[in-house]
């Protein structure tokens, strides 16, 4: 049987080649309101620390389904790279497919989505994304919750990655990459189309709750930006930060990624 390399090697992997110490998110929004920058290379660390969390403390197999909920969060991103990079197939649906091995919840979640899905499993596959610029812990947990934070930090910075089948599922999402259950050529396919027009190199600005809505935009805005060498700068205006004022800071080229 033929396997191809996961998605996230698929992105990170010539990234870290050309140029590792590039800004590849950043991020303004939080409590308390700051900044957050990741590198390509810190982008990959945090993204190894998260496959290794989910393969070797919490055994989820390749192949498992993983879900992540809410967007107010730079968690958000290190969750979903992390999770491809395990093998693991991505449900950013509105509706999800049911219960999935492991879930990553931001602060804004659905609270009883949360809660059915502590319920139904083993408490320590629900894990609470912070938004504290500096990774502190997030504070008040759903009940039965553990804290992303916390948890993540005893795993490696580096992973080696999960060859996948190349008819294998890694997203089920609504919006801009499609709503089909799609490959690791699907997902790149989507995203180089998304960012077609975009230039080189490009810096592109998510606003949260203006120009992205839901993790699903969230999460294509960033594999977009990351297909074509760019990338992303997120707003968070609850946080008192001006798009028009971090835009000018931070050489934005494309103002709006859909």
């Amino acid at each position: 049987m033929t396997f191809s390399p996961d998605l996230t090697e698929t992105l990170l992997r010539p990234l870290l080649r050309t140029d590792p110490h590039r800004p590849r998110l950043t991020w303004y929004g939080g409590e308390p309101a700051g900044r957050t920058e990741l590198s390509t290379a810190s982008l990959a660390n945090w993204a190894a620390k998260t496959a290794g969390l989910l393969t070797d403390e919490l055994g989820v197999a390749p192949g498992a389904g993983v879900r992540v909920l809410g967007l107010r969060s730079w968690q958000v991103l290190p969750a979903a790279l992390g999770s491809w990079w395990a093998g693991l197939a991505l449900d950013l649906s509105a509706a999800g497919a049911g219960f999935a091995d492991a879930v990553f919840a931001a602060p804004d979640a659905d609270p009883e989505v949360v809660a059915a899905l502590v319920d139904e499993s083993d408490p320590d596959t629900v894990l609470a994304l912070s938004t504290h610029p500096l990774a502190l812990p997030a504070g008040d947990l759903p009940p039965g919750a553990r804290d992303y934070s916390i948890a993540v930090r005893a795993h490696a910075d580096r992973f080696p990655g999960v060859p996948v089948e190349p008819t294998a599922t890694v997203l089920q999402a609504d919006g801009p990459l499609g709503g089909d259950a799609a490959t690791v050529a699907d997902v790149i396919e989507r995203a180089r189309a998304l960012a077609a027009g975009w230039g080189a190199q490009p810096r592109v600005l998510a606003e949260l709750g203006v120009t992205v809505r839901t993790t699903a935009e969230l999460v294509a805005a960033a594999v977009a930006a990351l297909a074509v060498d760019g990338s992303l700068v997120v707003v968070d205006p609850a946080s008192g930060h001006a798009a028009g004022t971090v835009g000018a800071d931070e050489q934005i080229t494309v103002s709006h990624p859909f």
